[in-house]
């Protein structure tokens, strides 16, 4: 008889273990509030092989950028779970992720970036950083940005779907559930790609009212004048009448109406006495060149436009030829003293 009790005892033990497995792996191995925990403490500390168990870590971190990137951006995320709906393989974890307003920090680094960009536009085209380097140069101003620059926090709710697959619980993320992880950070780079546009002056005036507390008033009114007289005035606009007078054609060899050239003309010049008025009320010794460089940039850029318009000229008008030469040596002069790195 005690041979037989020994078996017995045995597979009820077997039963028993395997019963305390089977509750085990259903109610504490398997439930998605720890693999969600796994998930994202995985992901703040950059852990590819752990996180990748449980989400997509090539999708989450290719929207953030290089790694330098997302770190600076998950430097400060926290997240906590509120609740968790699951039925059967499926569950929703609801989730408030906070971070700091990446947003307003991304403003400093919009300004930061516009300025490298012109001030490289402005020098001479064999000093000039190549679009490799550009980059780079671009992506260290974010990242210092993102590590450098304090902000307050903000908190928002967002509700992840998992879905058991094998041991594990996966999660499925979408474009605004990284954007709430990230701080605003998709939001405020897509609203700066659409702001620079295409670096006219217009998308300039835009940076300017949308990032107004990043921006030191002096120094980007300046910068801005260069772009508008550089820009608008000369590559635009005083550059293709002169070809016209001389070619019949605008500067690109494009077909090109001279009266509406010289009407635009006439609007920039009303325009520039915004700067003229702005420029000639700086005070201190310290802006005394800087007034000094404008007022012979504006008087020579003056002359130019009134000898054009007395001439009244027609395309391809060989008995008179602008004399340019005055506006673009003053106009070099004033490059290089609001850009000296153009040197």
């Amino acid at each position: 008889m005690k041979k037989r009790v020994i078996p017995v005892l045995l597979c009820i033990i077997v039963l028993l273990l395997a019963l305390v497995f089977i509750i085990f792996r259903r109610f504490y191995y398997n439930k998605p509030e720890k693999d969600l925990t796994r998930a994202l403490d995985s992901v703040m500390a950059q852990n590819a092989e752990e996180a990748g168990k449980y989400l997509d870590y090539q999708a989450f971190y290719g929207l953030g950028g290089d790694e330098a990137v997302c770190r600076a951006l998950m430097r400060d995320f926290s997240y906590q779970l509120d609740e968790m709906d699951q039925k059967n393989k499926y569950a929703t974890a609801h989730v408030t992720v906070t971070n700091r307003d990446i947003e307003s920090i991304y403003g400093k680094f919009v300004v930061e970036a516009y300025q490298l960009v012109i001030s490289e536009a402005y020098k001479p085209e064999e000093s000039r950083l190549d679009q490799e380097s550009l980059r780079q140069e671009i992506n260290t101003l974010l990242v210092n940005n993102l590590n450098q620059t304090e902000a307050g926090e903000v908190s928002s709710q967002i509700d992840i779907e998992m879905v058991r697959s094998g041991r594990s619980w996966y999660l499925m993320f979408d474009d605004s559930d990284y954007d709430a992880i990230y701080g605003g950070y998709l939001t405020a780079r897509s609203k700066a790609e659409a702001l620079l546009g295409d670096m006219s002056a217009e998308s300039l005036k835009n940076i300017e009212d949308t990032y107004q507390e990043n921006i030191d008033d002096t120094e980007h009114v300046l910068r801005n004048a260069v772009h508008f007289v550089v820009e608008d005035i000369w590559n635009q606009t005083l550059c293709n009448i002169v070809s016209c007078i001389n070619a019949g054609t605008a500067s690109d060899g494009q077909d090109y109406n001279l009266k509406e050239g010289l009407k635009t003309l006439d609007s920039l010049m009303t325009q520039k006495v915004q700067y003229d008025v702005y420029i000639s009320g700086l005070t201190g010794d310290e802006n005394q060149p800087v007034k000094d460089a404008w007022n012979q940039l504006s008087e020579a850029l003056s002359a130019l436009v009134t000898d054009i318009k007395t001439a009244d000229p027609e395309p391809t008008d060989y008995d008179y030829i602008p004399d340019t030469s005055a506006f673009e040596t003053e106009l070099n002069k004033f490059v290089k003293l609001i850009y000296p790195e153009a040197e």
